[in-house]
This record gives structure tokens, sequence and C-alpha cells, in this order.
């Protein structure tokens, strides 16, 4: 109970993460709508790397890393506001215009070269991660807000 007093301000974040997640599993998981795909020329020349999986999982260290020590460690409220208020508004718009204009891409392979742990985690986000919504990208906006923050 005193740690819930003393970090009440943290408390934004769960509640925050759980409107997320569930409006973007809603998004996520439409059906019946028309996806606008999302492609340039130069995306034909961007190879499949699986090892690029790991900086992918650390991005999400990297934020959540950045939310508990500006907000728990670091103690200082009107930076963890700032960064909250950026992450949320980034997000929300994320959500909005992902509902307003559904896109995707076509770029995952449909076989993989190699079979190694790499490609394992590959498939894992795969799995639960579709190719849809990829504009704006929630990643850079949040690396930058974070960047920022930092």
């Amino acid at each position: 109970m005193k740690f819930m007093k003393k970090y009440r301000h943290f408390m934004i974040v769960p509640v925050y993460f759980i409107f997320y997640i569930l409006v973007f599993g809603y998004v996520e998981e439409r059906s019946g709508i028309q996806i606008h795909i999302l492609h340039t020329r130069l995306d034909a020349y961007i190879p499949f790397c699986e090892y690029f999986i790991i900086p992918y999982f650390l991005w999400f260290l990297y934020v959540a890393g950045a939310v508990v020590y500006f907000g728990l460690i670091r103690k200082n409220l009107p930076e963890y506001y700032r960064l909250i208020a950026s992450l949320g508004i980034g997000m929300t718009l994320f959500l909005v215009i992902s509902l307003v204009y559904p896109n995707g891409h076509t770029l995952r392979p449909y076989h993989f070269e190699h079979e190694n742990i790499f490609v394992d985690m590959v498939r894992f986000l795969y799995s639960i991660d579709t190719p849809t919504n990829v504009l704006p990208s929630i990643h850079v906006f949040n690396s930058v807000a974070v960047a920022i923050a930092i």
C-alpha cells in the first residue's frame, strides 16, 4: 500500500496499457475491411535478416525501461508526465489512424533459408503480430519520444 501511495503517478501506465491492448487487438483482428498495401520499389531490395529480431525485441525494453526509469527511479514528475503524454498521444493517434486508414505491407518471407532460434523468434512474432497498420510507425514514434525524453 505504501508503494501505491508513493508511486500513484505510475498507475496511469497499466490503465493506458489495458486500453491500448484492447483497442489494438480489435484493430488487428478486424475482418472484412479493405487494407491499403504500402509498397515501394525499394522494398524489393530489403534483405531478410532473422538476427534483426534481437533489436526488435530490445525495443520493447527500451521503451518500457524509459517509462520505469522516469516514473520510478528518476522521480522527476514533469519529465515523466511529458514522456507519458507523448507516448499516450502518439499511440492513441496510431490507433485512430489505423482505424480510419487500414494499411499493411507484404514484406514477410514465405519461407526461411535457415532454421535457428532467431527464425523461431521471428515465427513467434509473426504469430502474434500481423503485417497490418504499419503507417504511422508506432516503433519510430515511440523511439523518438523516448530519445527526446532521455
